[in-house]
Protein backbone atom coordinates (compact mmCIF):
# COMPACT_ATOMS: atom_id res chain seq x y z
CA UNK A 1 0.00 0.00 0.00
CA UNK A 2 1.03 3.86 -0.24
CA UNK A 3 0.36 6.52 1.55
CA UNK A 4 -2.84 8.43 0.31
CA UNK A 5 -3.62 12.11 1.47
CA UNK A 6 -7.15 13.18 -0.69
CA UNK A 7 -7.31 16.31 1.85
CA UNK A 8 -5.77 17.76 5.20
CA UNK A 9 -7.67 16.87 8.09
CA UNK A 10 -8.38 20.58 8.37
CA UNK A 11 -10.90 20.30 5.44
CA UNK A 12 -12.40 17.36 7.08
CA UNK A 13 -16.28 17.68 7.89
CA UNK A 14 -16.15 15.09 10.77
CA UNK A 15 -13.88 12.92 12.81
CA UNK A 16 -14.60 9.51 10.77
CA UNK A 17 -13.88 11.32 7.38
CA UNK A 18 -10.49 12.60 9.22
CA UNK A 19 -10.03 8.89 10.29
CA UNK A 20 -10.52 7.58 7.19
CA UNK A 21 -7.94 10.03 5.12
CA UNK A 22 -5.71 9.53 8.20
CA UNK A 23 -5.53 5.48 7.72
CA UNK A 24 -5.38 5.66 4.35
CA UNK A 25 -2.88 3.57 3.12
CA UNK A 26 -1.53 1.93 6.15
CA UNK A 27 -2.18 -2.04 6.00
CA UNK A 28 -5.42 -3.02 7.13
CA UNK A 29 -7.19 0.51 7.09
CA UNK A 30 -9.27 -0.22 4.02
CA UNK A 31 -11.17 -2.81 5.81
CA UNK A 32 -11.34 -0.61 9.21
CA UNK A 33 -15.10 0.41 11.08
CA UNK A 34 -14.32 3.66 12.65
CA UNK A 35 -16.30 2.60 15.78
CA UNK A 36 -15.98 5.52 18.03
CA UNK A 37 -18.11 8.62 18.77
CA UNK A 38 -17.63 12.41 18.70
CA UNK A 39 -17.40 13.61 22.66
CA UNK A 40 -16.70 17.17 24.12
CA UNK A 41 -14.49 17.92 26.56
CA UNK A 42 -16.03 17.94 29.63
CA UNK A 43 -17.22 14.38 28.68
CA UNK A 44 -13.63 13.05 29.53
CA UNK A 45 -12.99 11.29 32.29
CA UNK A 46 -10.16 11.08 34.65
CA UNK A 47 -7.69 10.98 33.41
CA UNK A 48 -8.11 11.32 30.01
CA UNK A 49 -9.40 14.77 30.18
CA UNK A 50 -6.58 16.05 31.75
CA UNK A 51 -4.52 14.13 29.11
CA UNK A 52 -6.17 14.91 26.20
CA UNK A 53 -7.57 18.40 26.38
CA UNK A 54 -4.60 20.83 25.79
CA UNK A 55 -2.91 22.45 23.46
CA UNK A 56 0.08 20.93 23.88
CA UNK A 57 2.45 18.09 22.52
CA UNK A 58 1.12 15.05 23.71
CA UNK A 59 4.83 14.11 24.61
CA UNK A 60 5.37 16.72 27.08
CA UNK A 61 2.13 15.72 28.79
CA UNK A 62 2.74 11.89 29.54
CA UNK A 63 6.43 12.73 30.12
CA UNK A 64 4.89 14.82 33.48
CA UNK A 65 1.78 12.87 34.14
CA UNK A 66 4.10 9.30 34.18
CA UNK A 67 7.33 10.72 35.31
CA UNK A 68 9.21 8.76 33.03
CA UNK A 69 10.85 9.67 29.83
CA UNK A 70 9.12 7.95 26.15
CA UNK A 71 10.30 5.29 23.77
CA UNK A 72 8.78 5.43 20.42
CA UNK A 73 7.86 2.61 19.09
CA UNK A 74 7.33 2.57 15.05
CA UNK A 75 4.59 -0.34 13.61
CA UNK A 76 4.59 0.96 10.34
CA UNK A 77 5.65 3.54 8.01
CA UNK A 78 5.54 5.31 4.82
CA UNK A 79 6.88 8.06 2.58
CA UNK A 80 6.04 9.61 -0.62
CA UNK A 81 8.26 12.75 -1.33
CA UNK A 82 7.89 14.87 1.51
CA UNK A 83 4.83 13.41 2.77
CA UNK A 84 5.21 11.01 5.56
CA UNK A 85 3.29 9.03 7.60
CA UNK A 86 3.75 6.39 10.74
CA UNK A 87 1.98 4.24 13.09
CA UNK A 88 3.33 4.28 16.68
CA UNK A 89 2.68 3.30 20.32
CA UNK A 90 4.61 5.66 22.63
CA UNK A 91 5.93 3.44 25.97
CA UNK A 92 7.16 4.30 28.99
CA UNK A 93 11.13 4.12 29.37
CA UNK A 94 10.90 2.99 32.95
CA UNK A 95 8.30 -0.14 32.72
CA UNK A 96 7.58 -0.14 28.64
CA UNK A 97 3.55 0.11 29.43
CA UNK A 98 2.32 1.63 26.26
CA UNK A 99 0.58 4.96 27.36
CA UNK A 100 -0.28 5.94 23.53
CA UNK A 101 -1.15 4.57 20.23
CA UNK A 102 -1.24 6.75 17.01
CA UNK A 103 -1.37 8.08 14.05
CA UNK A 104 0.93 10.79 12.64
CA UNK A 105 1.30 12.24 8.35
CA UNK A 106 3.33 15.23 8.46
CA UNK A 107 4.93 17.04 5.23
CA UNK A 108 8.35 17.23 5.61
CA UNK A 109 9.02 20.18 3.54
CA UNK A 110 7.86 22.10 6.51
CA UNK A 111 10.68 20.86 8.58
CA UNK A 112 13.94 22.08 8.47
CA UNK A 113 16.81 18.82 7.91
CA UNK A 114 18.08 18.32 11.26
CA UNK A 115 14.55 18.14 12.22
CA UNK A 116 13.78 15.47 8.89
CA UNK A 117 16.31 13.53 9.81
CA UNK A 118 15.79 12.88 13.03
CA UNK A 119 12.26 12.33 12.32
CA UNK A 120 13.07 9.58 9.97
CA UNK A 121 15.10 7.89 11.82
CA UNK A 122 12.80 6.94 14.45
CA UNK A 123 13.96 6.99 17.70
CA UNK A 124 12.52 9.63 19.07
CA UNK A 125 8.68 11.13 19.43
CA UNK A 126 7.49 13.70 16.94
CA UNK A 127 7.09 16.07 20.26
CA UNK A 128 10.22 15.66 21.62
CA UNK A 129 12.28 16.56 17.94
CA UNK A 130 9.97 19.38 17.57
CA UNK A 131 10.77 20.76 21.55
CA UNK A 132 14.08 19.63 21.24
CA UNK A 133 14.97 22.01 18.02
CA UNK A 134 12.75 24.83 18.98
CA UNK A 135 10.42 24.37 15.90
CA UNK A 136 7.67 27.31 16.19
CA UNK A 137 4.32 25.12 16.20
CA UNK A 138 0.75 25.30 18.06
CA UNK A 139 -1.69 22.36 18.24
CA UNK A 140 -5.33 22.57 17.61
CA UNK A 141 -7.41 19.82 18.50
CA UNK A 142 -9.77 19.48 16.09
CA UNK A 143 -12.18 16.29 17.72
CA UNK A 144 -12.31 14.05 20.93
CA UNK A 145 -13.10 11.02 20.48
CA UNK A 146 -14.47 7.74 22.55
CA UNK A 147 -13.54 4.11 21.75
CA UNK A 148 -15.84 1.46 23.01
CA UNK A 149 -14.45 -1.58 24.71
CA UNK A 150 -14.17 -3.73 21.53
CA UNK A 151 -13.73 -1.22 19.18
CA UNK A 152 -12.17 -2.57 16.00
CA UNK A 153 -9.60 0.71 15.89
CA UNK A 154 -7.89 -0.21 19.34
CA UNK A 155 -7.84 -4.04 18.39
CA UNK A 156 -6.52 -2.31 14.39
CA UNK A 157 -3.48 -0.80 17.18
CA UNK A 158 -3.45 -3.92 19.11
CA UNK A 159 -4.77 -2.24 22.02
CA UNK A 160 -6.50 -3.62 24.91
CA UNK A 161 -9.73 -3.60 24.25
CA UNK A 162 -11.76 -4.82 26.99
CA UNK A 163 -12.43 -0.97 28.34
CA UNK A 164 -13.04 2.33 26.37
CA UNK A 165 -10.20 4.65 25.18
CA UNK A 166 -10.30 8.16 24.50
CA UNK A 167 -8.07 9.79 21.84
CA UNK A 168 -7.90 13.17 19.95
CA UNK A 169 -7.51 14.47 16.12
CA UNK A 170 -5.82 17.79 15.13
CA UNK A 171 -3.05 19.68 13.62
CA UNK A 172 -0.17 20.97 14.65
CA UNK A 173 0.79 23.82 12.98
CA UNK A 174 4.53 25.25 11.99
CA UNK A 175 4.91 28.38 10.88
CA UNK A 176 1.50 28.54 10.61
CA UNK A 177 1.39 26.19 8.15
CA UNK A 178 -0.75 22.93 8.92
CA UNK A 179 2.70 20.53 8.82
CA UNK A 180 1.63 17.27 11.59
CA UNK A 181 -1.53 15.64 11.18
CA UNK A 182 -2.17 13.48 13.88
CA UNK A 183 -4.21 10.64 15.93
CA UNK A 184 -3.78 10.37 19.94
CA UNK A 185 -5.47 7.39 21.69
CA UNK A 186 -4.39 7.72 25.04
CA UNK A 187 -4.47 4.40 27.53
CA UNK A 188 -4.99 6.76 30.61
CA UNK A 189 -3.11 3.41 32.76
CA UNK A 190 -2.81 3.87 36.84
CA UNK A 191 0.36 6.01 37.19
CA UNK A 192 0.48 3.65 40.18
CA UNK A 193 0.49 0.51 38.71
CA UNK A 194 2.66 1.17 35.60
Amino acid sequence: MSLVRTKPLERCASPLEALSELCAGFVGADALSFDCEEVSTEDLPYPFGRLLAHQQHMTRVLVAHYHSPLDLRVHEQHQVGNLYSRKITLALAQTSATVEYGLVRLDLSYMPPPVRRAILQERAPLGAIMIGHNIMRHIRPRWYLRFPAGSQMLEWFEADCSRALYGRLGTIFCDNEPAVEVLEIVTGIDKEKQ
